[in-house]
């Protein structure tokens, strides 16, 4: 029998409600992503998480990367949400070149 996933945006919105700039509830927090996604990010999952990054304040998005860090494949290789928080990072740190 083939389980199907639940809804991607079921996962992020639970991500929204309780994201937390907390170390040990992103931990919490972590292995339960961990758990959710077993080791495989879908094309939805990645695009639903985008969504959330491009919603997120510097903080959040640090503390969104923590929770994701829990993640054996690492999720910001994902070919949607890894350019979506590339993108969203440069609009807290200023690029500069070196002189």
């Amino acid at each position: 029998m083939v389980r199907r996933r639940g809804r991607p945006s079921a996962l992020v919105s639970w991500l929204r409600q309780n994201l937390s700039l907390d170390p040990a509830i992103q931990d919490r927090l972590g292995r339960v992503v961990a758990t959710a996604i077993n080791d495989c990010l879908t094309q939805a999952q990645g695009t639903a998480l985008a969504e959330l990054v491009a919603e997120l304040d510097a903080d959040y998005l640090l503390a969104l990367t923590e929770v994701l860090s829990s993640v054996d494949t690492w999720p910001l290789r994902h070919w949607v949400l890894g350019p979506q928080s590339n993108s969203k990072i440069r609009t807290f740190v200023p690029i500069t070149s070196g002189a």
